[in-house]
């Protein structure tokens, strides 16, 4: 069943608020984009209900 966008606002920034306590997963996330971001924009991040469980996988990584 489709996220409302309520659900998907509340999900990706959630994600931010953890990574906030997770610098190493912000390193990990901003570095891979840097090889990809063009992509990984078209795959995941072209529906809010994908970016916010991308970002939540990135957030949620024990690094």
């Amino acid at each position: 069943m489709k996220k409302t966008d309520k659900e998907n606002a509340k999900m990706f920034c959630d994600a931010i608020r953890t990574m906030i306590n997770k610098p190493k997963n912000i390193d990990n996330l901003e570095s891979y984009l840097e090889n990809c971001f063009t992509n990984w924009m078209k795959i995941y991040a072209s529906d809010p209900e994908d970016i916010a469980r991308e970002m939540k996988t990135f957030a949620d990584m024990e690094i």
